[in-house]
């Protein structure tokens, strides 16, 4: 077996392998007393967008695509959504303080109207959650209000 196949066959039997090593997906239960939705009125059009831009990563109604399936993509996926849950979650935004749902709130009207969320590298596999420049406008005007 020349090299070019013998290195050929060991990365495909190092990617079969690594199709076993699996991240649960699973997600957690959402109580309804700890969602945002229990401390404020969320318009639906605020809802929807929430919803089809921002829940995947910041809440526990993750809806996983079919190539979550596939390693090494559903570690690097696990670990957005790990992470994103830490930095916000609108699953548990009750459980907040006061001062961290304010702040939580500002930050996430900083990184909308940047452009810095959704991911760059998540709206190309789901073009749904590209906002718009009036999305942006609509949020931020939101979590703003909220926050007042």
């Amino acid at each position: 077996m020349s090299r070019t196949k013998w290195i050929l066959f060991s990365l495909a039997v190092i990617f079969v392998v690594i199709q076993v090593i699996r991240p649960d997906f699973t997600n957690p239960p959402v109580d309804p007393k700890h969602t945002i939705q229990s401390l404020v009125t969320v318009p639906p059009n605020i809802d929807s967008t929430l919803r089809r831009a921002c829940y995947d990563c910041h809440s526990y109604e993750t809806r996983m695509p079919w190539y979550a399936q596939i390693a090494p993509v559903s570690w690097w996926l696990k670990g957005h959504i790990n992470d994103g849950r830490k930095e916000l979650n609108f699953s548990e935004f009750a459980t907040y303080t006061k001062k961290r749902q304010l702040r939580k709130l500002d930050e996430a009207c900083d990184e909308v109207k940047k452009g810095d969320m959704p991911l760059k590298t998540y709206v190309p596999m789901h073009p749904a959650a590209k906002l718009t420049d009036a999305d942006r406008q609509m949020l931020c005007a939101w979590f703003q209000s909220v926050s007042r």
